[in-house]
């Protein structure tokens, strides 16, 4: 599950969390080291050991960068949303198009790595886009359904 975000998107939400008291500086010396140590990803020890769950994460992401949560249902998708971009540019930038509102595309992501891409599928699109948080269940159930598989890249691949 957790390796639709990076180990260097995990590594900048934990120091936010440490930020804004979720977590202490302790806590994630020792989540750092336990990653270097078992090759584990930042995301799993933070949810195998309970320092966080998929919604207090994705809570401290939409609060941090001011994007609204949503958990989406498959049967709201709009299939003319995913038809605006090629799957492969979905599936490798682990975003997931989901709706159009006017001359708005809403489209789901889980980690703040993804807020660069907002310019991009504008311009691909011509459309105005905004960007929607969702957790990490919820993007990987997406993908499920619609028949996608996550593309991850060389640098998530080992997480």
């Amino acid at each position: 599950m957790s390796r639709i975000i990076s180990n260097e998107a995990a590594k900048e939400l934990a120091e936010m969390a440490v930020n804004k008291g979720i977590l202490t500086k302790e806590t994630l010396t020792k989540i750092t080291s336990l990653n270097k140590e078992s090759g584990k990803s930042i995301i799993s020890i933070l949810f195998d050991e309970k320092h966080m769950d998929e919604f207090s994460l994705a809570r401290l992401v939409a609060e941090s960068y001011g994007l609204n949560f949503q958990e989406i249902s498959f049967d709201k998708i709009n299939p003319e949303a995913q038809k605006k971009l090629n799957s492969t540019y979905i599936q490798s930038n682990l975003i997931f198009p989901f709706a159009l509102e006017g001359s708005i595309m809403k489209v789901a992501i889980c980690d703040q790595s993804k807020l660069n891409l907002e310019k991009n599928i504008k311009v691909i699109t011509g459309m105005d886009v905004e960007l929607v948080l969702t957790t990490i269940t919820n993007l990987e159930q997406l993908f499920t359904k619609a028949g996608l598989s996550p593309i991850y890249s060389q640098e998530v691949s080992g997480l």
